[in-house]
């Protein structure tokens, strides 16, 4: 009797979108798998400094897709791991006045206790995260994804990667200038440097029809037919009108989070 008390139990308690589906990370047969259960569209990385920052603002100005300032879960082989990689587990919890993803402390953890791959994991922040509805598909934006882009796509496979560089010496001016103005930049920059360099060439011949490279130089100087190739590429629809963050600005709006200026007053 109590065996069939807890059947019904289990008929009647729906199981969450997230836990319907399984897949494995690392198969890359799991590709639609991974893409459907996961609803991650893009990832989007850099070194830092490169422009990752207003790239991301770009393409979440679609309808379609949203997301948090970086994420990071990638940098692990399993969410369980994802706990010890800060900041980006702190940030996960932070509040979207500062545009991160609002999680709950406790929610946060037990997903990270629960969700046996990362497509169950990005399933499972779709549905607690405030900032994100039914609607949006996840953008990941994290630059340090860049220094080990081969691992990072293994982890999610079928998911199409955006990288946006700057030449050697626009990177080494841009660190520069933050150094003179006191903030934090790499201890190492050239080792830096050739590490991602070296990352990219591999990604790129493992999974060329995974990567769209982009120079921030071009989204600077003609905006519409960049961002135009990183749209198509990412299978979303682009509208020049972008540009202005207004609609980057209006899915943040509600939390009160101070708007961005538009991608010419920032560039």
């Amino acid at each position: 009797m109590m065996m069939m008390t807890w059947v019904v139990l289990l008929m009647l308690c729906p199981v969450p979108a997230y836990a319907q589906s399984k897949c494995c990370d690392c198969d890359p047969g799991n590709a639609t798998v991974f893409r459907d259960v996961s609803r991650l569209r893009g990832i989007l990385t850099g070194i830092e400094r490169s422009g990752t920052t207003i790239l991301s603002q770009l393409v979440m100005s679609s309808p379609e897709v949203f997301g948090g300032f970086e994420c990071g879960l990638l940098l692990t082989s399993n969410p369980r791991e994802f706990r010890s990689v800060n900041p980006f587990y702190e940030w996960m919890t932070q509040s979207p006045l500062v545009r991160m993803w609002a999680l709950n402390p406790s929610d946060l953890e037990h997903l990270c206790a629960t969700a046996t791959c990362h497509a169950e994991f990005y399933a499972g922040l779709r549905r607690l995260s405030p900032i994100l509805n039914e609607s949006h598909g996840i953008i990941d934006k994290t630059p340090r994804y860049i220094y080990h882009l081969g691992d990072v796509m293994r982890r999610s496979p079928g998911v199409p990667v955006v990288v946006i560089r700057k030449t050697k010496d626009e990177l080494l001016r841009s660190w520069n200038n933050r150094a003179a103005s006191g903030q934090k930049v790499p201890r190492d920059p050239l080792n830096l440097l050739s590490l991602a360099g070296a990352e990219l060439a591999e990604a790129l011949e493992t999974f060329p029809d995974r990567i769209l490279t982009i120079q921030f130089g071009d989204l600077i100087s003609n905006p519409n037919a960049t961002m135009h190739r990183v749209f198509d590429f990412l299978g979303l629809e682009w509208k020049y009108e972008y540009v202005k963050l207004e609609a980057y600005n209006a899915k943040f709006a509600p939390f009160g989070t101070p708007p961005v200026g538009p991608l010419r007053s920032q560039s």
